[in-house]
């Protein structure tokens, strides 16, 4: 996957509404694939929301930006913002976890891959 320079924001989001698994236990890894600075459009997320679960049953859209937008306002969650990252860094977040990332405004092709793991069991060396 990849963002053009220029390109638009990718909205408030929960990744676990696009996995179509059997189960609430899952986590993205987001890593790049090329090093990352942040006038390319880096990760935000709002911390401690996947306590919640599911909080709305949105797509990616402008409704989701403006619901969860809202929804992390009225839920005074802070905010944690990754600046830059190097080709091969990870970022591991809950399923239910929300995120979005900043407009690409910088040079360059952001290229990165999205992997999903519903058995965390796996992770923590109990298979």
């Amino acid at each position: 996957m990849f963002k053009e320079p220029g390109g638009g924001i990718t909205p408030w989001h929960q990744d676990q509404h696009y996995w179509p698994l059997a189960t609430n236990h899952t986590i993205t890894l987001w890593m790049p694939l090329v090093d990352v600075q942040e006038n390319m459009g880096m990760m935000r997320f709002a911390s401690g929301a996947h306590r919640a679960g599911r909080i709305a049953k949105a797509g990616i859209s402008d409704a989701s930006e403006a619901f969860y937008e809202q929804y992390v306002a009225e839920n005074d969650l802070p905010i944690s913002d990754q600046r830059t990252a190097r080709a091969g860094d990870a970022s591991f977040h809950a399923g239910y976890g929300e995120w979005k990332q900043a407009q690409a405004s910088g040079v360059g092709k952001r290229r990165f891959c999205l992997l999903c793991c519903s058995d965390l069991r796996l992770l923590a060396g109990r298979w």
